[in-house]
């Protein structure tokens, strides 16, 4: 559970450039004129916007009582 905890509180750290290679992922289907690119681009802009609100809600202070109500684990 430690390690779920953790990859909450730096989730832009590796949010940030896994949208960045589902973005290269998206542009090689795009190349490919395949239709799984939208699959990819929409992952990606999902991590982006998430890493937005991350940043901006203050997940660094509270991504342990976000994950706590989401998990609905009871201290």
């Amino acid at each position: 559970m430690n390690y779920v905890y953790l990859l909450a509180r730096c989730f832009p750290f590796w949010a940030v450039p896994m949208s960045i290679v589902t973005m290269e992922v998206g542009r090689h289907f795009r190349r490919r004129k395949s239709r799984l690119q939208w699959i990819y681009w929409g992952v990606s802009l999902l991590l982006i916007m998430s890493s937005a609100a991350w940043i901006y809600e203050r997940g660094d202070l509270h991504s342990d009582s976000w994950l706590r109500w989401v998990l609905l684990v009871r201290n």
